[in-house]
Formats: C-alpha cells, structure tokens, sequence
C-alpha cells in the first residue's frame, strides 16, 4: 500500500510543471559627466551607462531636465540598440537655461513595449555666463593702487628709481588694469 502511494504521488509531481526560482539581474542605468559646475553656453555631455539590458533589444533613453522647484525645462530621448551586458553612450544637451542655477536629469530606459527598465538621476549647476561690456575709457581717482605711470607725464615728475616700476608709484602693474 505505502509503495503505490508513494508512486501515485511520484506520479502525481511528475504531472505538474516543474519551476525553479532563477535570479534575473534587473537593468540599471547610471549617469555620470565629467563636473557638476557648467556655464548656460556650454553643451552639457552627460555619459548614460546601462548595464544588463536584454541583448539586440531596442531601447530608449528618455530624459527630463528640470529645475529645483521641479519645472520641466527639457525633454527629449535618444533610441540605442543593447549590444552587450554594458551599454554606454553620450547624451549630449544645450539650450536649456532659464535663469535658475540648479537643475536635475532624470533618465528612463524603455523598451519597445513602453515599460520603463530603470531610471536614475543627478543634479548639477548652471551659472549663466555673461560677457562684460568693453569699456572704451576708464577713469579712475585712487592712490598708489590706481596709479598707471601718468604721474610720471605730468608735473610731478617722478622718479625713476626702485621700488617704482614704469614711472609708477608701484612694483608691477595694479589692479586697474586688470580690470
């Protein structure tokens, strides 16, 4: 009797599909740029790294940049083909500045079937980059600090002995001319 029952239930479990527990490594996706600290002309080169995509498999990389308060600023997406367990590639953005000096990129790797695989995000800066104005004539009433060698044309007639350099009432030149 114990013999039939256990081949009945050998039988039994033989019948039922059998399942074994696999661990699948989920698809990640890392962002990375070379600073953090950017000026709004530049073109901002973020490196998107995705590792364990399924192979030959078309993807998307959809990003969003937004500011602190969480506005969005940009979107836009690049398609890449998974060719290996490791994927990198060049996301490269401008023209995106609005006057704030902090923002976020977050980036999504989607499949065909529009499921998101992984996201990940990083912030970073923008300062905006201005271009001073050229000054044709500078004026400037100061002391030895400001002094560009006129004293030595007009009718103090300076000497020419150290420390003055130039006619100067200085040892190099000053911070005005820098200016």
């Amino acid at each position: 009797m114990r013999k039939a029952m256990a081949l009945v239930l050998l039988l039994l479990f033989s019948a039922l599909p059998f399942a074994a527990s696999t661990s699948a490594r989920s698809v990640d996706v890392e962002i990375s740029m070379m600073k953090y600290d950017w000026y709004s002309n530049d073109t901002i080169e973020f490196s998107v790294k995705v590792s364990n995509a399924p192979f030959g498999s078309e993807l998307t990389a959809e990003y969003e940049i937004t500011d602190l308060d969480g506005l969005l600023v940009q979107s836009g997406s690049s398609p890449f083909q998974s060719t290996g367990p490791t994927n990198q590639f060049p996301l490269p953005v401008k023209h995106f500045f609005q006057g704030s000096n902090f923002y976020f990129i977050s980036i999504e790797i989607i499949n065909s079937d529009n499921t998101i695989l992984a996201n990940s995000q990083i912030p970073f800066m923008v300062f905006q980059n201005t271009i001073m104005p050229q000054i044709g004539n500078l004026l400037a009433f100061g002391d030895s600090l400001s002094d560009m060698g006129n004293a030595k044309d007009s009718i103090l007639n300076v000497p020419d002995v150290p420390p003055y350099w130039q006619g100067r009432f200085s040892n190099g030149p000053v911070w005005i001319e820098y200016v």
